[in-house]
């Protein structure tokens, strides 16, 4: 329940209180505290801005975790009800979105739906974070609206996941997809949502809840990875604020008209931080775009409505793939993360005062005594202020798992969204004062590009070690460790170590562990599978490739026809497909600008492209950039399709 409506339900119990049983109405205002009406709406809570009004510690509570496809988006609440979206395909493979509606206090699944989305070849730019939902639902009544990583708009009904209404960004209103994915969170008032578009139809639409249908549209500007604030200006007008890809652009809700706009410096650019209404009238804003942090002051004005000025501004932090939150015992300060500290910010005056380091990548919720801080690799702390510096009261170090997102806090429990699953901690546990374990400095925007945490590489290091020394522990010890995943370069690498010292038992111990890890991985099946072989196990070998490898056609059309003596290959993560080490599959001409190829390929995650005549020349987007591999999950024997734009060669 939001809090203003709370404090209007306890008003009007105290009113009935003076005409009946005043201990019955003591008792319905004790069951109306935050933790009993159990909401967590949509992004940032109730207020949508991170911050709680009571924190429960000896409420009661149940540990649980429940293993889930990727996803970067919160969680929400509703009563004894947990709403979350995954990463997930449909019965053919191809990409789609889960929303899942679990039980609060055990985690089992009330019911799941699963959404076909679209993806697009300008999306998925990086091979190790490939587009995933990361646009937290909004809940409004029986009606919860979800925004898909492709651009899809789709409002389910909370109590089975039925679709009410769905709409298509990029098909219906010529949005441009955003790279990564669709990030903006819905904003809504119980009648209207607010969704991020961007293109032609406009920056902002907003959507009938019950019907789907557009009321208006406004903007012109591109959608970032950025959500919407309800901002009070100093004449006590309500603003929705947007930070767009080139400009920040405020609105009036109610009919759509831009009461305000103001530029970046820098245009163009998604990594924006959702800035923060510290106060009516002033709006801390943050990210490349800005260059750092500014606070800008929004004032009346009778001749043009509202002017912007800018009050101070900062290139010392930049904060923007985390959140960042406003203290209320501390009203002056903005707590954050940035270049590898955590960050305390007068925002009255710019000035920081002070710097953490230890918390790489963290996200956060502000308490009525301070903060919850969940690290990147799932470590939670609670702070308190003194001296405008944090100190750490409490910590709780049992969630070891890879964290992007802000934490959801209800009642007397923490919802932490990994990578790997949804964990539930009751906040009681967080007082077991658990020293914080060592973290590491490679920040998510490295590990995203390729930098190895320190452990990985030290586990390969004695892996290649011609002592011998590397044993089974070793290795287990990292691999329990969900928070720091080991890829699958780590692992081949781990295990051709294994090969050149004659270590094929070990090697076989570590890429079955590898396969139950990771069940979906093509490659832990093959180097299981030649495992098997080198030990001379055959039979063993037949039956694991027996019951996983599947028929299926590979069509790729081109948008050009190619010369009669063109030759085209698929390369992959497949054997068939050269496991993209050797050549890979020759396709066969079909018609001028088809082509096909048929194989057996292992269920599991399939990565692939296009090349024209060696692997050095592969496909690219129609604009001529670079593309990242095409991903599909194979399940049962299917048909393949791939449209090629064109081709340059690899640099």
């Amino acid at each position: 329940m939001p809090a203003k409506n709370r404090k209007s339900l306890l008003r009007k119990l105290a009113t009935l209180g003076r005409g009946w049983n005043w201990s019955l109405a003591i008792l319905m205002s004790t069951l109306c505290t935050s933790w009993t009406f159990a909401q967590w709406p949509s992004r940032g809570g109730p207020n949508g801005n991170y911050a709680i009004d009571a924190m429960n510690m000896e409420g009661p509570g149940t540990a649980w975790s429940a293993r889930l496809g990727v996803s970067d988006s919160e969680s929400i609440v509703d009563g004894d009800s947990v709403i979350l979206t995954a990463l997930d395909y449909t019965d053919s493979g191809l990409d789609a979105t889960r929303v899942l509606c679990l039980n609060r206090h055990t985690g089992q699944t009330n019911w799941s739906v699963i959404l076909p989305e679209n993806s697009y070849k300008s999306q998925d730019v990086s091979d190790r974070y490939p587009v995933r939902p990361m646009a937290t639902p909004y809940l409004s009544g029986d009606s919860i609206v979800c925004v898909g990583y492709g651009g899809s708009v789709r409002c389910l009904d909370k109590r089975d996941g039925a679709c009410r209404w769905e709409l298509d960004l990029v098909k219906d209103f010529n949005a441009e997809p955003v790279q990564y994915g669709f990030a903006t969170s819905p904003w809504g008032d119980g009648k209207q949502v607010l969704i991020a578009c961007g293109g032609s139809a406009g920056t902002i639409l907003s959507v009938d809840l019950s019907t789907g249908k557009v009321n208006w549209s406004c903007g012109t500007g591109q959608a970032s990875y950025c959500s919407f604030v309800e901002f009070s200006t100093s004449d006590d007008k309500l603003h929705i604020v947007y930070a767009a890809q080139d400009e920040l652009i405020a609105v009036d809700p109610v009919n759509g008209t831009i009461a305000w706009q103001h530029p970046y410096p820098k245009k163009g650019l998604t990594n924006m931080v959702t800035p923060i209404a510290v106060e009516k009238g002033k709006l801390l804003v943050a990210g490349q775009g800005f260059e750092g942090t500014r606070l800008l002051d929004v004032i009346p004005d009778k001749k043009n409505g509202y002017r912007v000025e800018e009050v101070w501004k900062s290139a010392k932090q930049q904060p923007f793939y985390c959140n960042w939150v406003q203290l209320q015992t501390k009203r002056n300060l903005v707590v954050g993360f940035a270049s590898k500290t955590l960050f305390t910010l007068d925002w009255q005056s710019g000035i920081i005062k002070s710097q953490s380091r230890g918390w790489t990548d963290c996200n956060l919720v502000a308490t009525p005594e301070g903060a919850i801080v969940v690290r990147g690799d799932g470590y939670v702390g609670q702070l308190e202020f003194s001296d405008d510096k944090p100190v750490q009261v409490s910590g709780f170090g049992k969630i070891r798992d890879r964290v992007w997102c802000a934490p959801t806090i209800v009642g007397g429990s923490l919802f932490v969204r990994g990578r790997i699953a949804l964990h539930c901690v009751p906040l009681s546990e967080l007082q077991n004062d658990e020293p914080m374990r060592n973290g590491t400095d490679v920040t998510s925007i490295e590990a995203m590009y390729g930098t190895q945490p320190e452990g990985i590489a030290e586990l390969i290091g004695k892996a290649k070690n011609s002592d011998k020394t590397f044993r089974w522990e070793d290795y287990a010890e990292k691999a329990s460790d969900d928070s720091v995943l080991i890829g699958e370069d780590t692992y081949v690498q781990i295990l051709n170590a294994l090969a050149a010292g004659q270590r094929n038992e070990l090697g076989l111990r570590i890429a079955t562990d590898w396969v139950n890890r990771q069940p979906l991985s093509i490659r832990a099946f093959q180097e299981k599978v030649t495992l098997l072989r080198k030990l001379d196990r055959e039979t063993e070998a037949s039956q694991e490739e027996m019951e996983r490898l599947v028929e299926v056609e590979f069509v790729v059309t081109t948008q050009e026809t190619l010369p009669p003596d063109a030759t085209l290959i698929l390369m992959g993560n497949a054997s068939p497909l050269g496991n993209w080490e050797n050549p890979g599959l020759k396709l066969l001409r079909d018609s001028d600008n088809q082509w096909r190829v048929q194989a057996r390929i292992p269920r599991g995650d399939l990565q692939f492209k296009v090349a024209s005549g060696s692997v050095e020349k592969v496909e690219v987007g129609a604009d001529g950039s670079n593309i990242a591999n095409r991903r599909l999950r194979v399940q049962v024997p299917c048909e393949i399709l791939a449209k090629v734009d064109g081709f340059k060669e690899a640099k």
